[in-house]
């Protein structure tokens, strides 16, 4: 089953539910180009190990999340991508927006539901939309160390306190890494068309 949503500004956002549905060769690759200027690719099994909870791809493949059950009534946002070529055009903004909204979360407001999800601190774009435009208003950011000290990571969550949170949040920077150094050289694929 998929949802469609069409926000004011004209974008699309389908959410499916597998990634049977999707075609995985253009969501890796706009993956893959949304992550190339930190030197990392997907993991090639990715879309064989991960169940997912929500694949959220906007337009032509332009951009996208993807969510997973962490437990109870948390959501772990597992990837969340602009192709470049869409960077800086406020559908990040708009992507995380409808991700929250169909999670039940709104300003202020996170109707018991939890989200949670960690990023590499040196990557300051997703940091800055994570901090500016939602969760510091109604979450929290952390900097922490995967328990084995080979990572370091910001996680950012809403809906989380008290021991839960910690847990959570040690539990999230110990989980196995999804992207992985790229092998050699690798270009950035051409972006979709932005709907008009």
């Amino acid at each position: 089953m998929t949802q469609l949503y069409t926000p004011t500004q004209g974008i699309e956002v389908i959410k499916y539910e597998s990634f049977a549905q999707i075609d995985q060769t253009r969501l890796k690759a706009t993956i893959n180009s949304s992550f190339q200027s930190q030197g990392k690719e997907l993991l090639p099994n990715y879309f064989g190990t991960t169940q997912p909870l929500g694949i959220y791809v906007v337009g032509d493949y332009i951009a996208g999340a993807i969510t997973k059950d962490l437990e109870d009534t948390t959501v772990y946002l597992c990837k969340f991508f602009v192709h470049p070529e869409f960077e800086g055009k406020g559908i990040g903004k708009i992507l995380l927006k409808h991700v929250l909204g169909d999670l039940g979360i709104e300003p202020n407001n996170n109707h018991g539901t939890a989200i949670i999800l960690r990023t590499d601190p040196k990557n300051k774009k997703s940091n800055i939309l994570y901090l500016n435009e939602f969760f510091n208003h109604f979450g929290g950011s952390y900097n922490v160390e995967s328990s084995n000290g080979e990572h370091k990571w910001a996680v950012h969550q809403i809906g989380l306190e008290g021991e839960d949170l910690e847990r959570k949040v040690k539990f999230v920077a110990d989980l196995p890494i999804t992207m992985v150094p790229v092998n050699g050289s690798q270009t950035i694929t051409k972006a979709p068309e932005l709907p008009q």
